[in-house]
């Protein structure tokens, strides 16, 4: 089965019933979220299986549109208010230029509320 792996639970956005991950684009990541759209995919967080989820939409763009467009976007993600604490999170992951908008429906989780 396909794996969603995390360092951190920014925001204890993989608790919720939809997330986003916003991840460095490269072609090979590109081709592999394409190819997985519609796909369940474990949940990782630091080695842990800690549920499944089911990709729902993948949106190729540049971090600056994020920041320039839907800030709001990366305050969610990430949990900070702060650009530039959110731009040194994203730099330490390599991500400054071309990225991916991953979202995430929830369908295995016990720490889901279900509304």
């Amino acid at each position: 089965m396909n794996q969603i792996n995390f360092s951190h639970n920014w925001n204890d956005k993989l608790h919720n019933k939809i997330f986003t991950t916003i991840r460095r684009r490269t072609p090979e990541k590109w081709r592999y979220y394409i190819d997985n759209l519609d796909t369940i995919f474990e949940v990782v967080l630091n080695d842990e299986f800690i549920g499944k989820a089911r990709l729902v939409t993948m949106r190729e763009t540049t971090l600056q549109k994020i920041i320039t467009n839907s800030p709001e976007l990366l305050c969610v993600d990430t949990g900070f208010s702060c650009l530039v604490k959110i731009c040194d999170t994203f730099r330490t992951f390599g991500a400054t230029k071309d990225v991916l908008i991953l979202t995430f429906e929830n369908i295995e989780s016990n720490d889901i509320l279900d509304t």
